[in-house]
């Protein structure tokens, strides 16, 4: 039997050298064929939905060419026996799939593309995987389409890992909680609150706790849901008077994720029966986490006696990540998207997209789409004219610097001969290697007005002085932690950036030919 490395290898190769001629985007190099038998072709490693409709666009008849040309026997091959699947690598370890998997069925869609009641209340949280034993497809079909990707269990698939949690000042006391609770589940902190504003990272964490010790220990009896599900379920079974099954469900977990506290505030019942609920499972030293958007002393409505329960334990703030947190963020997303993003692009998206990860996830998803879609290489230029409702009034700022950021190379020389009039140094003292404190001031100043006027990147501002982007990003740091120390140094840069932006006379040639020394 031919297993998939193989199969999956001989694929790779003839259809990279059909796109050796061809502009293709960088995600392409991701694309694994994953199930391979007579009248279905599964591939993976496709790191987004929309990237699914370029590929169908303008790379469909060269995979149809491809497979006809490697594994004509397992055809004909047409958009009915072709499946692509999101984000999902081969196993490499595992032999070609050449049987249905058992026990599964067909999710096909509904009225309205919707999930059926009964789906929508298991409370959990499901991923597709390449092994067929997948979970709700989260695609766009139409009526009565039937979804390529096929479902069993009701297990919780936890689709962040706690490894993949960027951690930095500000969350890595909750990071490390977390761990301490996959290492002691029970006894370390219990229960365990996390609380933080929307897109912090809570669910992240909480799913990152269940995939763990689900993963050390298969046997434990997983209970994940949203606390609106456990109030609609407490609801359902009030009116069908199934109260003790119920209770036994929730009582009889192993480990208890509840998401999201807040949404059940406004329920003196709901919160009785999640108090007595939280007591049983402590008695008998099952770990309990719980995230909410606020601590539960700030819950307004939260009852006494479940916020002193939930207090009993750890209570923690995961806290908005940090600038060099979102940075590592969007860079970590951008690789498993397969999206093409510099580091000045990721800097300028996490300095002025304000707000929750999500939408910088958000805006990244955004850029990936247009560059992949329409071919663009993504800039910082491109990202202000394509994220104006999520820059804010960055974006207005950009908009009224156009005209005089137009011609950069003028720009740059008008700042380089104001710098070197105001602290009497050449233009090749500036680029030199000098530190004496004369040339180093003139050399930061130059820094900090590149970066604030003509809107540089790190990496046109390294290439222009001879350095790295890590130099120039750390000359850069230095610049604004003397601003804050050094007033007069701060002043006399403001009154610099000020003079540039109102468009100062040019000195004249002569200035100029004095000034870079020659």
């Amino acid at each position: 039997m031919e297993s998939k490395s193989d199969l999956n290898a001989e694929f790779s190769n003839a259809f990279y050298r059909k796109l050796e001629n061809q502009s293709s985007p960088s995600w392409l190099a991701k694309l694994k064929m994953l199930e391979g038998k007579k009248g279905k072709i599964t591939f993976g490693g496709i790191p987004h939905k929309a990237y699914w409709f370029d590929l169908k666009r303008n790379h469909f008849s060269i995979i149809v060419d491809v497979l006809n040309e490697v594994c004509p026997h397992l055809g004909p091959f047409n958009k009915k026996t072709i499946i692509f699947q999101e984000n999902e690598e081969s196993d490499e370890s595992k032999p070609l799939q050449t049987e249905n998997p058992s026990e599964t069925f067909k999710l096909k869609a509904t009225s309205g593309n919707s999930l059926s009641m009964e789906q929508k209340q298991k409370g959990t949280h499901q991923k597709v995987k390449s092994d067929g034993s997948s979970s709700f497809f989260k695609g766009m079909l139409t009526s009565g389409e039937e979804s390529p990707f096929e479902v069993k269990s009701d297990e919780p698939d936890f689709e962040f890992k706690l490894e993949s949690f960027i951690a930095g000042e500000r969350n890595l006391l909750a990071a490390r909680a977390c761990r301490a609770v996959t290492e002691m589940p029970g006894s370390a902190f219990n229960p365990f609150v996390i609380y933080g504003v929307s897109g912090s990272g809570k669910t992240h964490l909480l799913q990152g706790i269940g995939r763990e010790l689900k993963t050390r220990h298969p046997e434990l009896n997983v209970v994940y849901l949203t606390a609106e599900q456990f109030l609609n379920d407490f609801i359902h079974s009030i009116r069908g008077q199934k109260m003790d099954d119920f209770r036994e469900k929730y009582r009889n977990a192993d480990l208890f994720l509840l998401d999201d506290l807040d949404l059940i505030a406004s329920g003196k019942q709901v919160q009785q029966e999640l108090l007595n609920t939280l007591n049983h499972l402590r008695q008998k030293k099952k770990q309990i986490v719980i995230t909410s958007r606020d601590a539960p002393s700030r819950i307004s409505q939260l009852t006494d006696g479940l916020c002193n329960r939930l207090e009993s334990g750890l209570v923690i703030d995961v806290g908005v990540p940090d600038m060099n947190s979102r940075i590592k963020i969007l860079v970590n997303k951008a690789q498993e998207k397969g999206i093409p993003l510099s580091n000045d692009l990721a800097e300028f998206m996490a300095k002025h997209i304000t707000g929750s990860v999500s939408r910088l996830e958000g805006a990244l998803t955004r850029l990936g789409v247009h560059t992949t879609l329409l071919n663009e290489p993504l800039s910082i230029e491109l990202a202000g004219m394509n994220l104006r409702d999520l820059l804010g009034k960055h974006a207005e700022s950009m908009e009224q610097q156009r005209p005089l950021t137009g011609s950069r190379d003028l720009l740059k020389e008008r700042i380089l001969m104001r710098v070197c009039s105001h602290f009497q140094v050449t233009e090749k003292d500036i680029c030199s290697k000098r530190r004496d404190q004369g040339v180093l001031k003139a050399r930061q100043a130059t820094i900090y007005l590149f970066r604030e006027i003509t809107m540089m990147s790190l990496s046109e501002m390294g290439r222009f002085f001879g350095r790295t982007h890590s130099t120039i990003h750390s000359s850069l740091k230095k610049v604004y932690q003397r601003m804050k120390s050094d007033e007069f140094f701060r002043r006399q840069l403001y009154q610099l950036r000020d003079e540039l932006k109102e468009n100062e006379v040019l000195p004249s040639q002569r200035d100029l030919q004095v000034n870079r020394g020659s």
